[in-house]
């Protein structure tokens, strides 16, 4: 039944993606098409916040829920084994294997997407500097920037995904709920916090795309960026760390 729930939901995930790549091409119609290439759609879809906090990220909690919630057989064995260390190293390896492949996925019907309707190109187009990532154009090639943008992407999901599976073993009840709810509290935060309050107090909690702004900010900007990367493996390690030392005490089975 699980498996059929997830495929599901990797149907419909995948149909909204087409749905939303579409819609974010018809924003692009004012301007004429001959000043457009694939990078503008492209980053229309990756550098755009709302889809990744709201629409990539929110979505993949679905898909958590179902992944952490064990069924009956499951937790039937790991009972009489009592190895609640291969039900943590099963979880952790599930969550980092689905979290991957659903980001490539998301990466990679965006940008068949892209070229299929604008042709390939690696520059930006004449008309990139009216858009939402002109702000890029001067610092950044595209394909660099769509390299640090698939870099975070994958970062922002694993922290979310270990973020939930890090509450989800750590609470006593209602174990849903409270790893939902502290996830959509990071998505919220990072939506309505800028830039600079993150990269001033709380650089680890920092999985936003908008990260690339560093770029025009910095006089190192590539450097920048991949030190906020580095910010954001940390509390990775860390949950991860904390998890196994504590593997003993984790909760296994409800919700």
């Amino acid at each position: 039944m699980k498996h059929v729930v997830l495929t599901r939901k990797a149907v419909l995930f995948v149909l909204l993606v087409c749905l939303a790549t579409f819609l974010a091409n018809s924003k692009l119609a004012h301007i004429d098409n001959r000043f457009l290439n694939m990078w503008d759609l492209i980053f229309d879809m990756l550098y755009h916040p709302y889809y990744q906090l709201f629409l990539f990220l929110l979505f993949f909690l679905f898909v958590l829920s179902d992944i952490c919630d064990d069924r009956p057989i499951t937790l039937y064995v790991l009972l009489r084994l009592n190895k609640k260390s291969t039900w943590l190293l099963a979880k952790m390896f599930l969550i980092f294997l689905i979290s991957t492949l659903y980001t490539l996925v998301y990466l990679c019907i965006i940008t068949l997407i892209s070229l299929l309707l604008y042709g390939y190109s690696i520059h930006w187009s004449p008309g990139s500097s009216n858009l939402y990532h002109g702000e890029l154009i001067g610092h950044i090639q595209p394909v660099t920037g769509f390299i640090l943008l698939a870099i975070r992407y994958v970062l922002s999901i694993w922290f979310l995904s270990i973020l939930y599976l890090f509450v989800y073993a750590s609470a006593d009840g209602y174990r849903i709920v409270k790893a939902v709810s502290v996830t959509v509290m990071l998505l919220v935060i990072n939506h309505l916090f800028a830039y600079r309050f993150f990269v001033s107090y709380v650089p680890f909690l920092y999985i936003h795309n908008g990260y690339l702004v560093t770029l025009r900010l910095n006089e190192n900007g590539f450097q920048s960026a991949m030190v906020l990367n580095a910010a954001t493996v940390s509390p990775i390690v860390l949950m991860l760390l904390v998890l196994w030392m504590r593997k003993s005490k984790l909760e296994f089975g409800g919700s």
